[in-house]
């Protein structure tokens, strides 16, 4: 069975080395892996074009001065919602594991009570047994409510937090523009030893 990198020689289609070339280039092409196989690695469609670190890195920003803009009001009353956010999402989360612990409890003591019909079935319900014991450890979280900070403390978590969002936003700019230039010189030294146009 051919890949789709040799269907055309496969399927008997007349395709020259260059076309064979830049159809296998395509696996190089980080923007082309998921697109038709007619199309063909260019300066243009063989860099990454995506706008999510752009757009990342503008809520990065906001969000920074957004903070440091904030009176001591406005810390406190943001510190205390935040705080108030992760109380109920933890009495949530408790409530789902509990409801959850039930379910898999439920299904255990059924496991339990089985009588399999054959000694080859047990290594069946010692595997259904362990499969639900390792689901209650590890699904059935019950967290413990976080600590009220000072505004102070929560500020400056916030603010050091949406630093590094900045940062790390900016270095995957930087790299992506460092990986694009290296595709398109790629493309184009690979186009132009088999003499086809950029």
């Amino acid at each position: 069975m051919p890949s789709g990198y040799t269907a055309a020689l496969y399927d008997g289609k007349d395709q020259s080395f260059s076309e064979f070339v830049l159809t296998c280039a395509r696996a190089f092409a980080i923007g082309l892996r998921d697109t038709d196989m007619s199309v063909v690695p260019t300066e243009e469609n063989a860099v990454d074009s995506t706008d999510y670190n752009e757009q990342s890195l503008n809520r990065s920003q906001e969000r920074l001065s957004d903070l440091l803009a904030m009176s001591g009001v406005q810390i406190e009353a943001e510190a205390r919602r935040d705080w108030q956010r992760a109380v109920n999402s933890n009495a949530r989360t408790r409530e789902e594991a509990l409801v959850r612990k039930g379910r898999y409890e439920a299904m255990l003591d059924d496991v339990n009570a089985w009588v399999p019909p054959t000694p080859d079935h047990q290594g069946l319900k010692d595997f259904m047994v362990e499969q639900l014991t390792s689901s209650i450890k590890f699904d059935c979280h019950f967290p413990a409510d976080p600590p009220l900070i000072l505004p102070t403390e929560w500020h400056a978590r916030e603010v050091a937090q949406a630093e590094r969002s900045v940062a790390y936003d900016r270095e995957r700019i930087a790299a992506k523009a460092e990986r694009n230039q290296h595709n398109r010189q790629w493309v184009r030294a690979l186009r132009s030893s088999l003499e086809v146009p950029a």
